[in-house]
C-alpha cells in the first residue's frame, strides 16, 4: 500500500508602493494511492496593506482551482478565504483573522504578542474554528535578514548602492 502527496509551489511578490504588497504563487499538486494518481494545479493570491507604522490589513484566496476526480468523484480544493488585521505597539502586537473555506466552515482567530527585548517573545492565542482553543508560546528570534534581489541597473539600487559604499 503506497501513499504520497507532493506539492511543487513558485512564488513571486511584489510591492506596489511602500503601503502595498501583492503575492501570487502557482503550485503543482500531485497524490498518489497504490496504482491511482491525482494532478492538478492551483493559484493563491494575497495583498497586505498597511495603513500607518501600526495598522495592517491582509487578504488571500487560496488553492483556487478546479475539482478533479481522484478515482470517480470530482474533489474540489480546499479553497480557502483569510483576511486578517494587526495592530503594533512599542510593545505589542495585537492580531485577529476570520476566514471561510469552500464549504462554509469559518474560523476566527485572535492572537497578543509581548515583547521582552529585542529576541524574546511571549505569544497567547484564542482560536475558534468547530472547537475553542486556547494557545500560549514562546519565540526567541534568532537572526533577522532581508534576502531581497534588486536589479542592479535600476536607478533605485544605484543610489542605495552609493549609499552604502561612502
Amino acid at each position: 500500500f503506497d501513499i504520497r502527496d507532493q506539492m511543487i509551489q513558485i512564488a513571486v511578490a511584489y510591492v506596489l508602493n511602500p503601503n502595498v504588497y501583492l503575492g501570487l504563487s502557482g503550485k503543482h499538486i500531485r497524490q498518489k494511492i497504490d496504482n491511482d494518481s491525482l494532478n492538478n494545479n492551483a493559484v493563491d493570491v494575497g495583498g497586505i496593506i498597511r495603513f500607518s507604522d501600526r495598522l495592517s490589513v491582509g487578504a488571500s484566496i487560496l488553492n483556487i482551482g478546479s475539482a478533479k476526480a481522484f478515482i470517480q468523484e470530482k474533489d474540489p480544493l480546499p479553497t480557502v478565504i483569510r483576511t486578517g488585521i494587526s495592530y503594533d505597539t512599542e510593545r505589542f502586537l495585537f492580531t485577529t483573522d476570520f476566514s471561510i473555506d469552500r464549504d462554509d466552515t469559518t474560523t476566527e482567530a485572535g492572537g497578543v504578542e509581548l515583547k521582552l527585548g529585542p529576541i524574546v517573545r511571549l505569544r497567547a492565542g484564542a482560536l475558534f474554528h468547530t472547537t475553542f482553543e486556547l494557545t500560549g508560546g514562546l519565540g526567541i528570534k534568532i537572526f533577522s535578514s532581508d534576502q531581497t534581489v534588486k536589479n542592479p541597473r535600476s536607478k533605485r539600487f544605484a543610489k542605495s548602492n552609493r549609499r552604502k559604499n561612502k
